[in-house]
Formats: C-alpha cells, sequence, structure tokens
C-alpha cells in the first residue's frame, strides 16, 4: 500500500509539473536576425609553440578572429578562423 500512495504521489507531481511549466517557462523563440561571419583559411602559419607563430596568433585574435579549425596531412596545414560580419 505503500508503494501505491509513493507512486501516485510522484505521478501527481509529475502531471502538476507538466501543467506548470507552460506557465512558469515561457516558450524559446528564434532570433530574428541571422549571424553572418567572416572567414579567414591560413595554409601557411608557423608554428604556434614558437615565437612568430604566438605573435600572429595574438595579431589574429586582437582583430576578433577566433580559431575554428586546424588541419593537418602531409601536404598542407590549414588554419581557418572566423569574426563577426562586419
Amino acid at each position: 500500500m505503500r508503494n501505491f500512495l509513493l507512486g501516485c504521489s510522484v505521478s501527481v507531481a509529475f502531471v502538476a509539473g507538466l501543467l506548470a511549466s507552460d506557465r512558469l517557462i515561457p516558450p524559446a523563440k528564434a532570433a530574428t536576425t541571422t549571424s553572418k561571419w567572416e572567414y579567414l583559411c591560413e595554409p601557411k602559419m608557423p608554428k604556434p609553440w614558437k615565437e612568430e607563430g604566438e605573435a600572429v596568433l595574438r595579431d589574429l585574435g586582437a582583430e576578433g578572429w577566433e580559431l575554428v579549425l586546424q588541419m593537418q596531412n602531409p601536404n598542407m596545414d590549414v588554419w581557418c578562423f572566423k569574426r563577426p560580419g562586419r
């Protein structure tokens, strides 16, 4: 009997939470503006652990660029950055 009452109590609390959630939490709305981004891909970046590589990354960061991809293969090393469109 005790388990039955506990189950009923949990069920009632669950249903009450579902009913209250519509009133307490407003539905999410989609953004009305679309974000535009600028992209920059550099195939010949200096190694970031060297002083000149760190300086290049610091300068790009100061200009608002954010690293989003670093891809290596035997033929090429590409670094891609993005920043909000201007």
